[in-house]
């Protein structure tokens, strides 16, 4: 080691020892007083106020039920038109009185007891 090295060393050593004994920062000792001291707490703003009201909770959405239908009457026309027409078409219904043409239209079912 070179001379200067080992004088630097030896300094060190005796900061080392002069911190430890007296409580003192190794800063303060080498750099002055102030240096060595920890800087002063942060000053944080106090969170505002909370709000003088609460928000309403959203409302959940009205649920409407609707009544089912009533049943289809099938009293409009006579039952044997009914059965000449549920027999000829397999796609007829009684209650529109309708059958899905091979052309894919509804028709209207002509019986001869209607």
């Amino acid at each position: 080691m070179t001379f200067v090295r080992k004088v630097l060393m030896g300094a060190m050593a005796i900061l080392i020892a002069i911190s430890w004994s007296t409580g003192v920062s190794m800063a303060q000792i080498y750099l002055g007083p102030g240096w060595g001291a920890p800087p002063p707490p942060p000053y944080y703003r106090p969170p505002p106020p909370p709000p003088p009201y609460y928000r309403p909770v959203p409302r959940q959405p009205r649920v409407y039920v609707v009544p089912p239908p009533p049943p289809p009457v099938y009293g409009e026309f006579p039952p044997a038109h009914i059965q000449w027409c549920l027999n000829r078409y397999r796609s007829y219904n009684p209650a529109t009185n309708l059958y899905l043409s091979l052309s894919g239209q509804y028709r209207v079912c002509r019986s001869p007891f209607g």
